[in-house]
């Protein structure tokens, strides 16, 4: 099991989570962090979407379609992109080489839960 030290994300959030992830291939533990990285899993103050997803510059309220569009767009970056660190990026800024710092941030709490590539 995915545990976040200090963190107690509600056990709805993470079956949420975790079924998008299964659903489109993605690793649990990377789009955990992803969402966690975006919106502390549902726990930052004023979250506007559980994995940051915006459509039309509107973020997606409803959770369990913002992990299930993460998951989505993380699976096809990564195949467009190539690698993880470019596919974060470009969920974030649309491109493949935009802030891989962005990237590897994700990755990092990604890694402290569990996650290999």
């Amino acid at each position: 099991a995915v545990a976040f030290p200090r963190l107690h994300p509600p056990p709805q959030v993470m079956a949420m989570v975790h079924a998008a992830a299964e659903r489109h291939a993605v690793a649990p533990s990377l789009l955990l962090a992803t969402c966690f990285h975006e919106s502390r899993l549902s726990l930052a103050p004023r979250y506007a979407s559980l994995c940051g997803v915006r459509i039309a510059h509107r973020y997606v309220r409803s959770d369990s379609e913002s992990a299930d569009i993460a998951a989505r767009t993380l699976a096809h970056h990564r195949r467009r992109c190539g690698s993880w660190v470019r596919a974060l990026s470009a969920f974030r800024w649309g491109t493949c080489g935009g802030d891989v710092a962005y990237g590897a941030r994700v990755l990092s709490v990604a890694r402290r839960i569990g996650w290999r590539e």
